[in-house]
């Protein structure tokens, strides 16, 4: 993205022939966006208590969190700053496969995704945040594959550039259909839209 921009640039400030288009071009060079799609937890970005914590698995190069026993056993957190050059659209939505060589399909999982916005500077963060829940079912009839699943982004709140978000995840029961007993979490991650040229600016 960050060369095909710069090219964009340079080729856009060949073709200007005066000193009010280079402004016009600049201004609207520094306003435009972009969609960002960041991985925020996987099995090298969580925490949290002793005996809580999932185990991480690994199948070739692919690594995740094994969540596994009975709902909200297993539980990671994570604290992540949202980016300067965010504008707008904050959601969140987990990447996860399921964990052993039997056909899973069919087998629904539930994510519980607790999260809580915050400036960081003189807001409190303690007390409950919103549990987002994100339901999925496993489509593969595979044994030994794993395939990785989406689910559908789900929004949030609140966001402004600069902000913090707190994070806890959790496998949880779902409503219908029969659930995963040990699904494994590959990533959570936050998309939004955000300035493209403002990207590496400080926060």
């Amino acid at each position: 993205m960050t060369t095909r921009l710069s090219q964009h640039i340079r080729q856009s400030i060949n073709n200007v022939s005066s000193w009010r288009e280079l402004v016009n071009l600049l201004i609207d060079l520094d306003t435009r966006t972009g969609d960002y799609h960041v991985p925020i937890v996987s099995a090298t970005q969580a925490d949290g208590p002793p005996g809580t914590v999932p185990d991480v698995a690994v199948d070739g190069v692919l690594s995740y969190l094994l969540l596994d026993g009975v709902a909200g056993a297993k539980k990671v957190y994570r604290v992540f700053k949202v980016p300067s050059h965010y504008v707008s659209g904050a959601s969140l939505h987990i990447h996860w496969v399921k964990s052993d060589d039997t056909d899973r399909s069919t087998e629904t999982v539930r994510w519980l995704v607790n999260h809580k916005v915050f400036n960081g500077s003189n807001e409190d963060a303690d007390g409950g945040g919103t549990t987002l829940t994100l339901d999925d079912t496993f489509s593969d009839d595979g044994t030994t594959t794993r395939v990785v699943h989406r689910t559908a982004n789900v929004a949030i709140g609140g966001v402004l550039p600069s902000y913090y978000i707190a994070v806890s995840v959790e496998k949880g029961t779902p409503g219908a259909g029969t659930p995963m007993d040990e699904p494994g979490l590959v990533s959570v991650d936050f998309t939004f839209t955000g300035y493209l040229t403002r990207a590496s600016a400080p926060s």
